[in-house]
């Protein structure tokens, strides 16, 4: 895997059964070994598989277990904050009693009921303001909808229940103010123009 290649490619190189191989790449990625590199389309989980050192001309710097939580617990919270420690564990799927200190390692400020935001972000928190009627259009999965357990600040139940299908992955959404106001899709004509 010195360049990406799909894991059927892997399985002929080393001429071993696909199921096989599939779950040696699932482990090679959960340890660091082997990255997950870009799917063909947004749609597809038929990833290509690459040497870690080879693509990032490094190997991974080994983390202990909870040094590593704690540095996704940062990078979580920078990117989504204000966020609740429920919205970790399940953002995460790991227990409480490690997502809890992990978060609070970065000293986050508490904001009210339950929230807690970077350190960083606070003075950018307290300036913001609403702009009229801006609008967002998040393509499917956009992580932004994806990275809370409570998606009520989303907007009211019924926009959340059309937003997201039956397995809870977010649909192509309008945002008006950071508010669910609707769907979006697009469709290409014969003379190649949406």
């Amino acid at each position: 895997a010195s360049a990406p290649v799909p894991a059927s490619a892997v399985s002929v190189a080393i001429d071993d059964d696909p199921e096989k191989v599939g779950a040696v790449l699932t482990v090679l990625t959960a340890t660091g070994e082997v990255m997950r590199v870009h799917a063909p389309t947004l749609w597809s989980n038929a990833f290509t598989f690459v040497a870690t050192e080879t693509w990032l001309g490094h190997p991974l710097t080994p983390m202990q277990r909870e040094d590593a939580l704690a540095f996704l617990a940062g990078d979580y919270l920078q990117a989504y904050g204000p966020v609740t420690v429920e919205d970790f564990v399940w953002w995460t799927g790991l227990p409480r009693n490690r997502c809890e200190p992990a978060l609070l390692s970065h000293e986050p400020v508490a904001i009210g009921d339950g929230y807690l935001l970077w350190p960083g972000h606070i003075r950018a928190f307290e300036q913001s303001r609403p702009v009229a009627n801006r609008v967002s259009l998040l393509p499917a999965w956009d992580p932004y909808p994806m990275g809370y357990l409570d998606r009520s600040r989303l907007g009211r139940p019924e926009a959340i229940d059309a937003a997201f299908d039956r397995q809870g992955n977010s649909l192509p959404i309008v945002l008006v103010e950071g508010r669910i106001a609707g769907l979006w899709d697009f469709a290409l004509s014969r003379a190649g123009t949406c």
